[in-house]
């Protein structure tokens, strides 16, 4: 289906995407994902090595959710994964489990959207190498048209191979579905 392997994309046919370090000023990056440790068990890599790797799969990842690519995005999950979202309100899941879960969840996710883009991304590498903080500002419109924006802020966590075993996702829920449901809200 795909002509690269995974986790090697060709960033020429890329555009430019904007990042910002918590510490750095923004800058564009156009050949972010040679990825050239993932898959690299992390005892082999020292911290600056490690965070680093994680940092370039975050900038994959937010890359390819906007080009809603899921069957490439995938390929920077874990198997085991989690993700959780402690105010998702009925209408999302609050809890995925496993990689299998998490494809099927973005890839009805992704599809729901005509265009979709996360302006000023901030990626804020911890003192765990294997552990980072994001800020971020998704915008998108669905494809009936709706316009979609809201504030994100989410953990994660990667496994001794750089892959995502864990995010923790915080995120307003009206963003995602307007007005409260009263069916769900109970108002």
């Amino acid at each position: 289906m795909r002509a690269r392997s995974p986790g090697i994309v060709d960033a020429r046919r890329r555009p430019p995407v904007q990042w910002r370090h918590s510490s750095e000023r923004s800058t564009t990056v156009t050949d972010e994902l040679s990825l050239p440790f993932l898959g690299t068990e992390s005892t082999t890599l020292s911290a600056s090595a490690r965070r680093e790797r994680n940092v370039v799969s975050l900038r994959s990842y937010f890359r390819l959710l906007q080009e809603r690519d899921i069957e490439s995005w995938i390929e920077l999950w874990a198997d085991d994964c989690t993700v959780v979202a402690p105010y998702a309100d009925g209408r999302i899941p609050q809890l995925l489990n496993g990689r299998a879960d998490v494809y099927a969840f973005y890839r009805e996710e992704a599809d729901g959207y005509a265009r979709l883009s996360f302006p000023g991304t901030d990626i804020m590498p911890t003192q765990d190498p294997d552990r980072v903080v994001v800020h971020w500002y998704p915008r998108g419109e669905l494809t009936d048209g709706t316009q979609y924006q809201n504030e994100n802020i989410g953990i994660f966590e990667f496994d001794a191979h750089g892959r995502i075993r864990r995010f923790t996702e915080f995120f307003n829920p009206l963003g995602l579905t307007g007005r409260p449901d009263p069916a769900v809200d109970g108002r």
